[in-house]
């Protein structure tokens, strides 16, 4: 699948959106569709968000008004505001776009995100089941879309619960895709955690490697960062010279991303950012966001020619003594290349799932029979020359 490549299709008309859908009763669902409107929502989201007893960086305002203004031009933004008699509920941020399912054309509703969140969730307060049963109610009145994608969701979390308990009732669904989001446990002392991997990874002392250069070697932690600041410029440069293409900062779209978010997360005290130097040249970055004695990892970036040096692995190493030795943060989850370094550090990981909702239509059926056919079945498909099952 691919959700941000939308093939010319004009057989998918998109429908203009009504401004407001009557949900369980006593619940009704409120479109936004514009940024102005959006925009005014901050205090309203904080309110949500205080009255949830879940926090993170990836279901404040600042995160998603990041996300809706590089959602990109080929897709429709909207804002489903789920409200009770006494206000919001929830709020459902998404976009829908056309895009492609095992070679099929299809109108994919998908909540906001962005690619490099290690997990994704939205505000809701007060009674999840009621607040999501209302939105899926909404979803089927509303119509205009085939598949409905949930990315990244956390298994354990209260919305995931919802989902299991009402989806069965309304929809066809399936989990698309699973996911993990390893994380470091930071407690006990430095030295007990390295004894530990010993014992449990044999990983001995690589991590502990040091880089090997006759230069000095310097960890820089950057908590309040200036966009036009010659660190962060720093950071976008690594990141676009990255050893995975891929995931470089390789479009304006990208680094305006990064850009928007730096200044809105330097603002609210949860945006780090650590450079590893030899010398005076910056060989490896880490940008995090922070919440609730949390981290996460957005992007982990190493120059390419340091390769061996191991400049990535080393910087993770030394944050994480630094973690240890303050004990101001309980958890370190991490992501992004080059995490296949990392995964010897992990003490346990987050479950995700790609949670797909097909819509109750003929052809909503029909893709959700091609997604779910058994795997025999699916080789028999490819062979014949039918689409294969993603």
């Amino acid at each position: 699948m691919a959700p941000h490549t939308h093939p010319p299709d004009l057989s998918l008309d998109l429908p203009v959106p009504r401004r407001a859908m009557e949900a369980l009763p006593g619940m009704k669902v409120r479109v936004i569709t514009s940024l102005r409107e959006f925009d005014a929502l901050e205090p309203v989201w904080r309110e949500v968000t205080d009255a949830s007893p879940y926090r993170s960086p990836f279901l404040t305002h600042d995160w998603f008004a990041c996300c809706w203004r590089m959602a990109g031009p080929s897709v429709r933004r909207e804002l489903w505001l789920v409200e009770d008699a006494a206000g919001p509920v929830a709020l459902v941020p998404l976009v829908t776009g056309r895009t492609r399912l095992h070679s099929l054309p299809v109108r994919m509703m998908r909540v906001l995100d962005w690619p490099d969140a290690p997990v994704v969730d939205v505000p809701i307060a007060g009674d999840v089941q009621a607040a999501v049963a209302s939105f899926l109610d909404a979803a089927r009145t509303r119509g205009g879309w085939d598949v409905l994608s949930i990315p990244k969701l956390a298994v354990g979390s209260r919305a995931r619960r919802a989902l299991d308990a009402t989806l069965p009732t309304r929809f066809r669904w399936t989990v698309a895709a699973h996911g993990r989001a390893p994380y470091v446990a930071i407690a006990g002392t430095w030295k007990e955690f390295l004894e530990s991997k010993r014992a449990a990874a044999g990983v001995g002392d690589e991590l502990q490697d040091e880089v090997a250069s006759g230069l000095p070697v310097s960890l820089e932690e950057h908590r309040s960062i200036d966009p036009d600041s010659p660190a962060f410029a720093e950071f976008v440069e690594l990141s676009r010279e990255s050893w995975d293409p891929e995931r470089g900062i390789a479009t304006p779209g990208t680094a305006r991303f990064f850009r928007e978010l730096t200044a809105r997360a330097t603002a609210s005290g949860g945006c780090r950012l650590w450079i590893l130097r030899v010398g005076e040249r910056a060989v490896a970055t880490e940008y995090q966001l922070g919440d609730n004695g949390h981290l996460y990892t957005l992007r982990a970036d190493a120059e390419k020619q340091c390769d061996d040096l191991r400049p990535g692995t080393s910087l993770g190493t030394r944050m994480l003594r630094e973690l240890f030795e303050r004990g101001d943060v309980s958890e370190y989850t991490f992501g992004g290349p080059p995490a296949v370094d990392r995964l010897q550090w992990a003490t346990g990981a987050h479950e995700t799932a790609t949670i797909h909702v097909y819509a109750s239509t003929p052809y909503g059926a029909l893709l959700h029979a091609i997604e779910t056919r058994p795997p025999l079945l699916s080789l028999r498909h490819t062979a014949s020359g039918a689409p294969r099952c993603a």
